[in-house]
């Protein structure tokens, strides 16, 4: 499952922002109290999360650390199965709806089927199924 969720090489910063491996955003970092002082930016044509990591972590670091890029996804993970995954729509399994939530986000659960991008929907039916 993990590995249905790798999307970059490990030391990746996406256009959009997000980090490493698995493409942590600032945002759910921030959510999970690893990143603080989260501020949109300009960059190019959009606006993107940034913000600092608590010590003792450092954005260096994170960008060189499969253990520490493991371990941010692992409280992402349990963090949302805890709160986030309750009533799930028809024909999505657990690791389905772990796999939206954390490349889309709760809001990618909340309009699945409604309003889901490509990207999301490929993610989904990688993990779908798995558990």
């Amino acid at each position: 499952f993990v590995r249905t969720l790798e999307q970059a090489p490990l030391s990746a910063v996406s256009e959009s922002g997000a980090l490493g491996c698995y493409e942590m955003r600032p945002r759910r970092l921030g959510d999970l109290e690893w990143m603080t002082d989260l501020k949109m930016i300009p960059k190019g044509k959009r606006k993107v999360w940034t913000g600092t990591f608590v010590l003792p972590r450092s954005m260096a670091r994170f960008l060189r650390d499969p253990i520490m890029q493991y371990a941010a996804l692992v409280k992402s993970l349990v963090a949302h199965e805890r709160n986030d995954v309750k009533h799930l729509p028809k024909g999505m399994t657990r690791s389905g709806a772990l796999a939206v939530l954390h490349h889309g986000g709760r809001g990618a659960l909340k309009t699945w089927g409604e309003r889901t991008f490509p990207s999301t929907r490929a993610m989904f039916d990688r993990a779908n199924g798995m558990f």
